[in-house]
């Protein structure tokens, strides 16, 4: 079973610097991160898609 957390709960909206959470969630166990996406002009696909 995986399981996930989401950036909801952190962060609001989501932004590309957002991504420094990443490690966060990872070192607390997650498997996953669900983004909503409030603003898809303040994010650079590219990047948050590498930093997953």
């Amino acid at each position: 079973m995986r399981f996930g957390i989401n950036s909801f709960l952190f962060v609001s909206p989501f932004v590309t610097q957002s991504t420094r959470l990443f490690s966060k969630f990872k070192k607390w166990g997650f498997d996953t991160v669900e983004l909503p996406i409030e603003a898809p002009e303040h994010i650079d696909s590219v990047k948050v898609k590498k930093a997953l």
